[in-house]
């Protein structure tokens, strides 16, 4: 708080009063002395803001970001305790798909988001979570599918083959040669490398 937030009226009253503080010294004193209480004033006003903002915004902003931060903790803690089994089958899947992304934290903000809107209710929460959790799967499904068929291959081996399937060698010779005979190109165990014409 400056002289500039003062009425005219409190500044002639706070200039009387320094003027009978001096003994009705001359208006020069006077002047002196007031430009020195408003100097003190303008340098107390400073440090009050610095103080309030040191409150404000350090003190109890931080104590504010702290509490949210626990509790933005708690509810994501809150919401793998509920749809943990939903969605933990796919948890490697999505984290491989999506290293940088926390799949929790993105549910969370979306119900955080949804609860904001006009008629929401934890029954139309669940059935967006489900969702989510029927679209993930689907993703995941749909990607892992292949992969994980030959991942089994590879760990088993070819699979052995029936009575039916299992081909005479003198059979896959003579099947060789017609293949050569009719020009089809090349056949493979047989003359390898040599062009057919």
């Amino acid at each position: 708080m400056g002289l500039e937030a003062l009425s005219p009226e409190e500044k002639q009253t706070l200039y009387e009063a320094l003027k009978a503080e001096m003994g009705g010294g001359d208006v020069c004193e006077c002047d002196e002395k007031f430009q020195q209480v408003a100097s003190l004033l303008e340098a107390f006003d400073g440090r009050i803001a610095i103080l309030e903002d040191l409150i404000n915004n350090k003190l109890i902003g931080g104590i504010r970001s702290l509490y949210e931060d626990n509790m933005r903790t708690t509810a994501i803690s809150d919401l793998k305790g509920k749809y943990g089994s939903m969605f933990d089958p796919y948890m490697e899947p999505f984290n491989e798909m999506y290293p940088d992304q926390d799949l929790w934290a993105m549910l969370h903000d979306h119900l955080a988001k949804m609860k904001q809107e006009d008629g929401y209710t934890d029954e139309i929460g669940d059935m967006k979570i489900k969702e989510i959790a029927d679209q993930l799967r689907g993703k995941v499904e749909k990607i892992r599918g292949p992969a994980v068929a030959k991942v089994e291959v590879a760990k088993k081996g070819p699979p052995a083959m029936t009575a039916e399937e299992e081909v005479d060698p003198m059979t896959a010779i003579v099947d060789s040669v017609k293949k050569l005979k009719s020009g089809r190109g090349r056949s493979s165990g047989i003359m390898p490398g040599a062009d057919v014409e």
